[in-house]
This record gives C-alpha cells, structure tokens and sequence, in this order.
C-alpha cells in the first residue's frame, strides 16, 4: 500500500502517442541528445510513454530522425534483436 499525504492524488502514467518534442528537443533534430532530453522531461509532466513523431520535413531528415529513434530504441533492450 502507499500511503499519499492528504489532498495528494495518484493517477497511472500517460501516454502520448503523437509528440513531437519536449523542452526544446524535437524527433527530428535525430539525436541522442534531443531524445534523451524528450525521455528526461516527459516523465515529470505524468507522461511515462510516448511514441515520438516527426513534422513535414523533408525526405532525408526524416529518415534520419527515425534511424535515430530506432537505435535509441534498441540501446535500451535486453537482448540483441535481429536486423532486416
């Protein structure tokens, strides 16, 4: 059981699933930094999971941002996933 003080209230954790960035980080800037920036700040505003976006941009960058978000992604797993 967790005992909360009065007037406190526990909800479980949102999830976002259209966010582009957070505290001046963005999915297409496409890089470790911007998301672990997005992954540090989303979490104190109650958002516990987010599926990163990006905006019209072109072609290249977003492709780039998403290669990012893949490896970011995968840096965090356990196991070695097989690559296609």
């Amino acid at each position: 059981m967790i005992k909360l003080p009065d007037g406190f209230t526990m909800i479980p954790g949102m999830i976002d699933i259209h966010i582009h960035g957070a505290n001046g980080a963005d999915t297409v800037d496409a890089t470790k930094e911007a998301l672990n920036v997005m992954t540090s700040t989303l979490p104190k505003e109650g958002t516990t999971s987010f599926l990163a976006t990006t905006m019209t941009e072109d072609s290249n960058a977003i492709k780039k941002a998403l290669i990012n978000a893949c490896e970011y992604i995968e840096s965090f797993q356990l196991e070695p996933r097989q690559k296609f």
